[in-house]
């Protein structure tokens, strides 16, 4: 049980710093990331903006989400569903041919397939967290007197 749980904290710890990074690297330059967004083809190029925003708050957001332990089940799910739009964004660009840096982490030159299977280890960690809180929450957070 111990070691389930430190298992858990460390792995809250990393997604939220990993959430709260990749937030944070597309709000510093918005931009930038709003160019990425454009070359996803995904969107009219009117609600490119609006969208560069609104995905860097919530990766932000969301990281602040895995911090806390009233939070972290909600955050983990939309995270969840968070990386799985990204991977049916990502799938689009490998199906038509296109070649460019995903946009995760302020751009540091991630293919789409190399993405896909990144997303799908933070998938894997997510799900470890979400099993763990809806099977053991009563022994992983038990209030001490």
């Amino acid at each position: 049980m111990a070691k389930q749980k430190i298992i858990l904290f460390f792995t809250q710890i990393l997604l939220g710093g990993l959430f709260l990074y990749s937030g944070v690297t597309k709000l510093q330059d918005l931009s930038k990331f709003a160019e990425v967004v454009k070359g996803y083809q995904l969107l009219p190029l009117g609600i490119v903006p609006f969208t560069a925003v609104y995905v860097g708050s919530l990766e932000t957001l969301l990281g602040f989400a895995f911090l806390f332990k009233k939070t972290v089940k909600t955050g983990a799910i939309c995270c969840a569903l968070l990386l799985i739009f990204f991977q049916v964004a990502l799938v689009t660009l490998v199906f038509r041919g296109i070649e460019m840096d995903c946009g995760c982490f302020g751009g540091f030159g991630f293919s789409p397939k190399l993405a896909i299977l990144r997303n799908f280890i933070i998938l894997a960690q997510i799900s470890y967290i979400l099993y763990i809180l809806f099977n053991d929450n009563k022994l992983i957070y038990k209030k001490s007197n």
